[in-house]
C-alpha cells in the first residue's frame, strides 16, 4: 500500500473513465473488470479506517470516482454513447484550433464588443454550426439506438430515445415516425397517429408513416362502426319493449 499516494493523487484528478483504469476503447471489459477488482479492494474505504480523515475522504472519493467509471464502461450502451461523445469532441477541438478567431475569445477576448478593424462577429458562424452539429449527431445516435431497441421490443426505452432525439432535432421526419411506430406497439394509438401525421407534415413522402396513419385510422373507424351498431342494437331492444 506504499504507492497509494501516488495512484491517489493520479485518480483523484482524472475524469475520464478509460484514463482511471490505464484503458483504452480498444480494452477488453474483462481486462478493464480486472483492474476495476483491484482498484475497488485497494480503495475500498473499510480498510483505511486507521487513515486521517483528509486520506480517508481522498479515498471515499477515489472508490467513488472508480466505481462510477466502471459503471459507464460496463454497460455496453453507456459506453457506446461515451466513446461517441469523445469522437465528438476532438472534432470539435481540432476545429477550434484551426480558427484563430475562436482561440482569441478562448483567451478573454470579448466578441460582443466592439473593435475597431478588429473582431467579425461571422466569424463564428463555423463555432455555431459545430455545436449544432454535434446535436444532430447525438439526436442520429439516440434514433440509431432507439431503433435498436425497438427491434428488442424493448418499446418503453425505445419510445425514450426517440423522444431525446426529437428534443435534440424535432425537424426529422424518421424520428417521429419511429416514435409513432414504438408507440404503436404499446397500444397508444392516438399518440401514435399524431406522431405520423407530424411527421407526413414534415415529409409527405414518408411511406412509413403514410401507411401505419391509414391503418390506424381504419382501425378507428372500423371500433366507431363497431360501437355504433352495438347501441344501435340496444337502442332497438328498448324500443321493442
Amino acid at each position: 500500500m506504499d504507492n497509494i499516494k501516488n495512484i491517489n493523487k493520479n485518480l483523484l484528478n482524472e475524469n475520464d473513465p478509460y484514463k482511471i483504469f490505464e484503458a483504452n476503447k480498444e480494452t477488453s471489459l474483462e481486462d478493464i473488470s480486472k483492474t476495476y477488482k483491484i482498484y475497488a479492494k485497494e480503495y475500498h474505504p473499510d480498510r483505511h479506517s486507521s487513515k486521517t480523515e483528509i486520506e480517508r475522504k481522498e479515498i471515499a472519493e477515489i472508490f467513488s470516482k472508480i466505481s462510477s467509471a466502471y459503471t459507464k464502461l460496463k454497460d455496453p450502451e453507456q459506453r457506446k454513447r461515451y466513446d461517441y461523445e469523445l469522437e465528438l469532441e476532438k472534432i470539435k477541438i481540432e476545429k477550434q484550433k484551426n480558427n484563430p478567431d475562436f482561440r482569441n475569445t478562448l483567451n478573454g477576448f470579448d466578441p460582443r464588443k466592439t473593435v475597431t478593424g478588429g473582431f467579425n462577429l461571422s466569424n463564428l458562424t463555423d463555432n455555431k454550426i459545430d455545436v449544432q452539429e454535434l446535436k444532430n449527431n447525438k439526436a442520429e445516435l439516440s434514433f440509431q439506438n432507439g431503433k435498436e431497441k425497438l427491434s428488442q421490443s424493448d418499446f418503453e426505452r425505445a419510445i425514450a430515445d426517440f423522444q431525446s432525439a426529437i428534443e435534440l432535432n424535432s425537424q426529422i421526419a424518421k424520428y417521429h415516425t419511429y416514435l409513432g411506430l414504438s408507440m404503436m406497439k404499446k397500444g397508444w394509438n392516438g399518440y401514435a397517429i399524431a406522431e405520423f401525421k407530424i411527421s407526413l407534415t414534415i415529409d409527405p413522402n414518408d411511406k412509413i408513416a403514410e401507411n401505419n396513419l391509414y391503418l390506424l385510422n381504419k382501425d378507428t373507424e372500423k371500433e366507431t362502426k363497431d360501437t355504433r351498431g352495438f347501441f344501435g342494437k340496444v337502442k332497438g331492444i328498448f324500443k321493442k319493449n
